[in-house]
């Protein structure tokens, strides 16, 4: 089942600027390294961690997330979210991280923790 196509809406910018502040932050790094072409382990975790629950928990296109995240294509977005789905149900201080990160942002941690624990796989569409 694909999900359902969603279109920008005003306050998106600032709704996942927030959330690269608050993934940042849990991961002790400033909020410009998560959109900074690297390659460097704890960066590219908390990447991975941001892009993952803004496309899990704010509906936020794959596409529109890449173009956000200085990532190439939208496959990468993908990438990131089945690399954060292994990682929650393998490593308990990553699950630990994820969840305290969606509390902070004030969202369901049900629907995050069903969706990660599931692994389901992401559509291929955008």
């Amino acid at each position: 089942m694909s999900r359902p196509r969603r279109t920008e809406r005003p306050g998106d910018e600032a709704v996942l600027s927030f959330l690269l502040t608050v993934t940042a932050s849990s991961y002790g790094l400033p909020p410009s390294d998560l959109t900074r072409p690297t390659r460097r382990e704890p960066i590219v975790e908390a990447r991975h961690t941001a892009v993952t629950i803004a496309y899990t928990l704010f509906n936020f296109p794959c596409g529109w997330l890449a173009d956000r995240m200085g990532f190439r294509r939208h496959c990468s977005v993908m990438h990131s979210r089945r690399t954060v789905c292994n990682l929650f149900d393998s490593d308990h201080q990553v699950r630990t991280r994820i969840i305290d990160i969606a509390i902070t942002l004030g969202r369901p941690v049900d629907s995050l923790r069903d969706t990660l624990a599931a692994n389901k796989r992401v559509p291929d569409v955008d």
